[in-house]
């Protein structure tokens, strides 16, 4: 069985900068429920909702969160995010897709900073607009650096990789067994539980956290078979690192046309253009 584990690379997200402040009850705490290796149905569900970011094209709408702790600092970040496009390996247009990123001010609702990100299946232009800047990143180098922040977890880690296997993805208790020792050979271990109001958690963590600290947990409605909400977990130094995005709209859409990036005439071109202040 092939297997494309993920990964992400946190070490834009760290600097000692002040914390940006966010609202109390952006995120609510989840209590952490019991957690057991996967079922066959369980299977089929986290499959069915990976398999609507990766196979077709998305329209995303969700709150993202970023904090950072380390060395006495806590920074937090907040920002909406609202994506459209085809964001898996799998669909028809791979990698062609369109974000639009608003920076929120400590009160949480006004808008700091606003960007859009606009990729051509090959390149993807950040483009800050206060600021007249853009970039330009190859498709590779963009998902492994900058996605997340700017496309959110669905659509910027679980969209991108393929854990499945592709098409192979076992349908039975031995072939869910075999997967899930398959995983563990690559040091990753895929855990269920009742994350409350009839969802299902889905925790997908290192084996050995002390030394490879990572963990994604993912929370999936059965009636629409669509992630709700996801968190990240991981360190980088001293520094543990948090992302957590609330998804408020997540649908199929048809086939559809991403414009491409036109830079305004009076944007400079430079190196990098981080949605991070960080």
């Amino acid at each position: 069985m092939r297997l494309l584990p993920i990964t992400l690379t946190m070490a834009a997200f760290v600097a000692p900068m002040p914390a940006w402040a966010m609202p109390q009850n952006a995120v609510v705490p989840v209590a952490a429920p019991t957690l057991a290796a996967l079922s066959v149905e369980d299977f089929a569900l986290l499959k069915k909702a990976v398999d609507a970011v990766q196979k077709y094209p998305v329209a995303l709408s969700s709150d993202v969160q970023v904090k950072a702790v380390g060395s006495g600092v806590v920074m937090t970040i907040n920002e909406t995010v609202s994506a459209t496009g085809q964001f898996g390996q799998a669909t028809n247009a791979p990698g062609k897709f369109r974000s639009d990123v608003v920076l929120l001010d400590e009160d949480g609702k006004s808008a700091a900073a606003k960007f859009e990100v606009v990729s051509d299946g090959r390149v993807v232009s950040t483009h800050r607009l206060s600021k007249k800047e853009y970039a330009e990143q190859a498709l590779g180098v963009f998902r492994k650096d900058f996605a997340v922040p700017t496309l959110g977890i669905v659509c910027g880690l679980i969209a991108s990789g393929d854990p499945w296997g592709g098409d192979d993805a076992p349908a039975d208790a031995a072939g869910v067994t075999a997967f899930l020792d398959t995983l563990k050979t690559a040091g990753l271990i895929l855990e269920s539980g009742d994350a409350g109001s009839g969802r299902r958690l889905f925790v997908m963590r290192s084996a050995d956290e002390k030394t490879n600290p990572f963990r994604v947990s993912m929370t999936v409605e059965p009636a629409s078979t669509s992630f709700v909400r996801m968190e990240l977990q991981t360190r980088s130094g001293d520094w543990k690192i948090t992302i957590t995005e609330i998804v408020r709209s997540l649908a199929k859409m048809p086939p559809t046309t991403i414009a491409p990036f036109a830079p305004p005439a009076d944007a400079k071109k430079v190196e990098k253009v981080s949605v991070l202040p960080f």
